[in-house]
């Protein structure tokens, strides 16, 4: 599948994705991950040899990590601006420390793995008022790329790739 096609099939699920109830973008978010897998399988072929650097009894299959995409994509789709929704979805553990930090007004890093949908939690801070600046990898389709960095920007995450400055 080439990289255009994808950002229209991306783009166009988004449009629809996003008027539809979390609970029900999540059930097509699964589903379309189970397509994207056998469509992708240059993108399968890529997770398993990824996987393969992760310690076997922790190592979820490439099914799990499409799944999980597609749960994140999901997400992302439905995810609302205001930060008392955002609150309903993020749950912070150490509360106090994160208050100690934003009274500080010192700025904060953050280190984390793309573990789960890192963009959630991003958003729910900017909705706090924090600038959140995320460094990132670039998805292998430039098009698409470029797509998901204008939408987290929209959300107030400013996504910066180290391999172009930003």
């Amino acid at each position: 599948m080439t990289g255009a096609v994808l950002l229209v099939l991306v783009a166009s699920t988004y449009a629809f994705a996003s008027r539809l109830p979390r609970s029900v973008a999540r059930r097509l978010g699964r589903a379309g991950a189970r397509i994207a897998r056998l469509v992708l399988r240059a993108d399968a072929r890529r997770a398993s040899i990824n996987l393969e650097r992760l310690p076997a009894e922790s190592r979820p299959s490439v099914s799990q990590v499409f799944e999980h995409l597609g749960l994140c994509a999901a997400d992302a789709c439905t995810m609302p601006r205001s930060a008392e929704e955002l609150a309903r979805l993020v749950t912070v553990e150490g509360e106090g420390r994160w208050q100690q930090r934003l009274q500080a007004r010192r700025g904060t890093v953050w280190v984390s793995g793309h573990l789960g949908h890192w963009e959630l939690p991003a958003a729910w801070a900017t909705a706090q008022g924090v600038r959140v600046v995320a460094l990132v990898a670039p998805i292998h389709y430039r098009g698409l790329d470029r797509w998901v960095r204008r939408l987290r920007l929209r959300h107030g995450i400013v996504a910066l790739r180290p391999d172009i400055g930003g």
